[in-house]
């Protein structure tokens, strides 16, 4: 396993300190850029930030068990919690501009296909069950 070096300590810090590199790749990801891709776009190895993201959920875990996290652990833990609601800010903006879209253009196919796609989301953003497509025959 890896060690992280803290500030301060001898060897160079982990990139996890760089927030210029961090908020690249929130930026990348809430645009829709896949993780890893969005990481290497920032300078970071797709392995080094999987091996982030394993850090946080280890560290969300030990929080659910109440455990009192280190501070190098705490920062993993904060950046997978962005890097998830980065994740969950490009969904509901390309779901909902995808649903508007097909509904201004009367589209049943984009409708299905968000439907298709996204199966829960009916309950999560509130869809009618029927919808009646009506225009100018």
């Amino acid at each position: 396993m890896t060690r992280i070096v803290e500030p301060g300590a001898i060897g160079r810090p982990s990139l996890i300190y760089d927030g210029r590199r961090i908020r690249r790749i929130l930026r990348d990801v809430q645009r829709g850029v896949p993780k890893r891709i969005a990481a290497e776009r920032a300078g970071v190895n797709p392995r080094t930030f999987d091996r982030w993201m394993t850090y946080g959920n280890a560290a969300e875990r030990k929080v659910e068990e109440g455990y009192v996290l280190e501070l190098w652990e705490e920062r993993f833990r904060a950046f997978r919690a962005l890097v998830h609601r980065a994740i969950a800010d490009f969904e509901a903006r390309s779901v909902s501009a995808s649903w508007d879209l097909a509904v201004q253009t009367r589209k049943p196919s984009v409708i299905l296909e968000i439907l298709r796609r996204h199966p829960d989301t009916r309950q999560r953003w509130n869809v009618p069950t029927s919808i009646e497509l009506v225009g100018d025959d």
